[in-house]
């Protein structure tokens, strides 16, 4: 709340100038963003010490089989080519000191298994995984806005039956996903439930805040947006995110790169956070093309990274067999495209 006062403080010109008050304000949205990522934690939710939680994109072997438990035993002997435990190339494996000129010492460091990072950083989950969570925002939503229902109106008949219907298609459906968690989504859901923070209510306060400031001063907003977007729960909120996105994208001037740096990202992001259709797909594949043409790395390197997310969320949503999907096809158009403009170099 302190640092909420003072984003919403007003300023005496003659004592604080523009630019000392921007930097008062950006500090304070950094330090909120801060507060809320160490959320993400693990063991001890809110404690920089510990690790932030992470999950490797790679799919795991599971040895359900005679064959593969054999395969398994076999390969616990050949530690250096082990196709069950990967190592997890996304992490940023912490650097020991002399470790490059010490090779056990670096190839233990290629061995490391541990899911948890030490920085937070763009894509930090997996798209499975976030849908996880919004499923829950939204069944945990949906259940007390029943319960509220049920309170204000009675017990009638209707509406206890219309629970009980809801319910159920819960438990045969929509529930289904809770059913299928993997083991670092439960772990995730045990830490943040003894750490006894209220995160919905904090995300909605912030998201709020958010919204207001980037009606007048959207070079301040749109970095910490980024951030709050790797965080949230809500499709409701990420939908609000992804119109805004499109609104700036349109209205701010292409000489403001830093901004663009920010809006393609979210673009990117959050259509993946809410799965495309082909036509969204289309249109916004366009704007990449053209942010993929800049001449500024930045932004090009924020263009492939939510380039990224779009392969990652039409890659696990393909549905069609022996081929590649419309979706796809278009992701690949331009993937192809950037690599033979940027990443091959004709040597004669």
């Amino acid at each position: 709340m302190t640092f909420l006062l003072l984003i919403n403080k007003v300023y005496d010109e003659n004592m604080v100038d523009e630019q000392e008050q921007f930097q008062i304000r950006s500090t304070c949205l950094e330090a909120i963003l801060e507060l809320l990522i160490t959320y993400k934690t693990f063991p001890i939710v809110g404690n920089k010490l510990s690790h932030f939680h992470h999950t490797t994109r790679w799919t795991r072997i599971n040895c359900d089989s005679i064959s593969l438990k054999k395969l398994h035993k076999v390969q616990l002997l050949v530690s250096e080519a082990n196709i069950f435990y990967h190592p997890n190339l996304e992490r940023e494996l912490r650097a020991e000191t002399g470790a490059h000129f010490n090779y056990a010492a670096f190839a233990c460091r290629l061995r490391d298994t541990v899911i948890g990072t030490n920085q937070f950083r763009v894509n930090q989950y997996d798209l499975n995984f976030m849908w996880q969570q919004m499923e829950q925002y939204s069944t945990n939503s949906n259940n007390s806005a029943n319960e509220a229902e049920l309170a204000s109106g009675g017990s009638g008949e209707g509406r206890a039956t219309e629970r009980r219907g809801t319910d159920a298609s819960m438990v045969g459906g929509g529930g289904a996903s809770r059913y299928s968690e993997d083991i670092a989504t439960k772990n995730y859901r045990y830490f943040t439930a003894q750490s006894g923070v209220d995160f919905k209510s904090s995300t909605q306060l912030i998201f709020d805040v958010l919204m207001q400031i980037i009606e007048h001063n959207h070079i301040l907003v749109l970095p910490n947006l980024v951030k709050f977007t790797e965080i949230c729960e809500s499709r409701d909120q990420i939908k609000w995110i992804k119109e805004k996105a499109l609104k700036l994208q349109e209205t701010i001037p292409m000489d403001d790169t830093i901004s663009h740096q920010h809006l393609i990202y979210l673009l990117c992001k959050t259509q993946a956070m809410l799965i495309p259709t082909l036509g969204e797909l289309q249109q916004l594949c366009q704007l990449i093309g053209n942010y993929l043409k800049s001449s500024h790395i930045f932004i090009r390197n924020a263009t492939l990274s939510g380039l990224l997310c779009l392969l990652e969320c039409c890659s696990k949503t393909n549905t069609t067999i022996g081929r590649l999907s419309d979706e796809l096809a278009l992701l690949r158009e331009l993937i192809v495209g950037y690599i033979n403009r940027h990443g091959i170099i004709d040597v004669r």
